[in-house]
């Protein structure tokens, strides 16, 4: 069963809702690290 909101806009089932996340959390860290690395910071050097 899906739920809808008002506007016909589907509800994400919650495993849905963890996959967005992770895959929004992937994608600013790649933003970060192309832009520590724009300004030639290596970002391999702070990882344990």
């Amino acid at each position: 069963m899906r739920y809808f909101t008002a506007d016909g806009a589907i509800v994400p089932l919650p495993e849905e809702q963890e996959r967005l996340a992770k895959e929004k959390a992937i994608q600013r860290a790649e933003r970060l690290e192309a832009m520590l690395r724009s300004q030639g910071i290596d970002p391999d050097q702070f990882s344990d």
